[in-house]
């Protein structure tokens, strides 16, 4: 075979193999954003892993029969390629612990891909597990790339988000309980409108009775991006407490509270009416 021949054929197979990849990737990511059953989510950071190495190999494997084509000795490649390894592994470290520590987090089902969880501070949903990254999307819809070696504390939200209640003391006169109720109403599409990257679905609220006092309550449940809850307290309750605040001067401030529900036990309120 001439020389020119060669190189056609080693350039026709890089670029086989080229397309082979994008081919690859373009079949895991559309099996990842998938809708997959919950028995099934493992699957979605399996393929993950196993599409970071069957890329590695197939460019490895490549450039070794592409030097075998051009009469160079795969032996030796081999042996190069051993060497280098050896000497990159010792430079490396943290390399072959972002390894390690990606099987680790597969092995011990400590989360899997479209789960959101917070990893050492970082907040956000699970994108893809890597060889070395695990990325995560925040709710700025930024990609957060985490070394696998420093994945230590997780924190994971099965639900997907965090639930935040807040609880508002409605006057006794029907009036005012009605145009509290409306002004609630208000004030819970005006969050929409200002944080809608933090919400993770809509918001609801209801009027219930406290079975221990009789006391009547409007409970506004809002489902947020977990330590996002911020705006409630400086914006909704705040901006709650002045606009009651303008026709029922029996309101304070302590009347109006946040809570944060971690586990769902048993409702202390029943629901009313209203």
């Amino acid at each position: 075979m001439e020389r020119w021949q060669e190189i056609l054929l080693v350039l026709s197979l890089v670029l086989i193999i080229h397309y082979l990849v994008i081919i690859i990737r373009r079949v895991s990511k559309r099996i990842i954003r998938s809708k997959l059953k919950p028995s099934l989510s493992k699957v979605r950071t399996v393929i993950s892993v196993v599409t970071s190495i069957l890329i590695f190999v197939l460019y490895f494997s490549t450039i070794g029969y592409a030097l075998h084509l051009m009469s160079v000795p795969v032996t030796a490649y081999v042996a190069s390629a051993s060497i280098i390894g050896l000497a990159v592994a010792f430079g490396s470290q943290g390399i072959v612990q972002d390894v390690v520590s990606g099987v680790t987090i597969i092995l011990s089902d400590l989360f899997d891909i479209g789960e959101m969880v917070t990893i050492s501070g970082q907040t956000g949903i699970i994108k893809q597990v890597g060889m070395r990254f695990t990325i995560l999307l925040n709710s700025d819809n930024a990609e957060v790339y985490l070394p696998n070696r420093g994945i230590k504390h997780v924190i994971n939200y099965p639900s997907g988000y965090s639930e935040y209640f807040v609880d508002v003391m409605l006057p006794n006169d029907e009036t005012l309980k009605q145009q509290t109720i409306v002004r609630i109403g208000l004030q819970m599409d005006s969050v929409h409108e200002m944080y809608p990257a933090i919400l993770r679905g809509k918001s609801s609220f209801s009027s219930r009775t406290d079975k221990y006092t009789g006391q009547q309550v409007c409970r506004v449940c809002f489902r947020l991006w977990p330590g996002n809850d911020e705006p409630l307290k400086s914006g909704f309750m705040k901006a709650l407490y002045h606009d009651l605040k303008q026709f029922n001067d029996g309101i304070e401030e302590w009347m109006i509270t946040l809570n944060h529900e971690i586990e769902r036990g048993r409702d202390p309120f029943r629901q009313s009416k209203y």
